[in-house]
């Protein structure tokens, strides 16, 4: 129960951050790290349901963590709405629209981009999150480059899809603004900033799954090989010293 609620307080300070921000990634990227201090010791602080689904898949274990996935994926949706209606409290209809800039651009279009810079951001936070892939071992520089990645993502897209790259974010912002604001024009682009960033993170979980982890494991256990090689030569080089030392005249036939 408390990683349930943990999940639907830090991903409401995400949607708060993003009603305050309007379209100011810092500020969101500020609403991140002050949901993740909170809660991510206790939920990991994924805040997103594409995030969410591809750490399920990288990790494999779906018999024992089906039910987590229903926890997370309600909690997100919950902190969602939750978020949506307190910045509606405080900001009213001054909340973040999230909708293209160009409202003509088509939705296999929106779709398409938001796959893709999805995937992207995906990529860069599931290699943040692995020990063996992170090219840091201090969580603090790891959660920065995944914030880094993120940051490139919606400096690229924001302008022409609203750079949702997150499932519930989408389908929270637009679902709640058109019952609120009572506009249907935003609507159009539900599926794409639904199903654009699912599945953007679901293609970066199976490149990371069977792709990035499955080579660094090669990589360890060739440098393992190695350094069982060399410590077999170090070894044998040892021993025939202690030989020579011992019987200079099988010398020959020792190394022979």
């Amino acid at each position: 129960m408390q990683v349930f609620i943990y999940e639907i307080i830090g991903t409401a300070f995400l949607f708060i951050g993003i009603n305050f921000g309007r379209g100011n990634p810092a500020v969101s990227l500020g609403a991140i790290y002050m949901a993740l201090m909170v809660t991510a010791n206790a939920t990991g602080g994924n805040f997103n349901l594409g995030l969410t689904s591809a750490v399920f898949l990288v990790e494999g274990k779906y018999r024992y963590q089906w039910k987590a996935l229903i926890l997370y994926t309600v909690a997100e949706m919950i902190g969602g709405y939750l978020g949506m209606s307190v910045s509606y409290l405080i900001l009213g209809t001054d909340i973040a629209v999230i909708k293209p800039s160009d409202m003509s651009i088509s939705i296999t279009s929106v779709f398409f981009l938001e796959v893709f810079f999805s995937m992207t951001m995906m990529l860069t936070i599931l290699h943040c999150k692995n020990s063996k892939l992170s090219l840091f071992k201090d969580n603090v520089p790891g959660f920065l480059a995944g914030q880094i990645g993120i940051y490139f993502g919606v400096s690229c897209i924001g302008k022409r899809t609203g750079a949702v790259m997150s499932p519930n974010i989408g389908f929270c912002n637009v679902t709640f603004v058109a019952m609120v604001q009572h506009r249907s024009d935003v609507l159009p682009y539900l599926c794409a900033y639904f199903f654009g960033p699912y599945c953007g993170s679901l293609i970066a979980g199976i490149f990371v799954k069977y792709v990035a982890v499955p080579t660094i494991k090669m990589i360890e256990a060739d440098k393992e090989k190695r350094n069982y090689q060399q410590i077999n030569k170090t070894v044998d080089s040892s021993f025939e010293n202690q030989i020579s030392r011992i019987h200079p005249m099988n010398n020959d036939k020792i190394k022979q």
